[in-house]
């Protein structure tokens, strides 16, 4: 039994697949996510989709939940890496109360 999961991938990310490396290239720079033997990822250009299956390799309860997991995380970690290149992480802070000082404040920016 295979787990499967496709990824819509925006158009301006780039994603190179290899062996054991998933080069994933954005407008706010490029990151690469290092992958299992057991996760398999395929590219698909044309409807710019990511088909990422898990191939479980033994019938061991222990070893399956722990593949699920490991799965999980890439997962996680793939979606993270392609909002770091596509968008960027933005983080509004708001200063309340007294003693506060902070650098320089030009066009919204801290």
């Amino acid at each position: 039994m295979d787990k499967n999961l496709n990824i819509k991938i925006p158009a301006n990310i780039s994603i190179e697949v290899q062996d054991s490396l998933i080069y994933i290239k954005g407008d706010l720079g490029e990151v690469y996510l290092s992958k299992r033997k057991q996760i398999l990822c395929a590219f698909i250009q044309e409807t710019n989709i990511l088909e990422c299956t898990i191939v479980y390799d033994s019938k061991i309860k222990k070893q399956r939940v722990f593949l699920n997991n490991e799965f999980k995380k890439f997962i996680t970690n793939l979606k993270t890496n392609i909002k770091g290149v596509s968008k960027g992480f933005f983080t509004e802070l708001k200063l309340l109360g007294v003693g506060f000082r902070f650098l320089s404040y030009k066009n919204n920016e801290l």
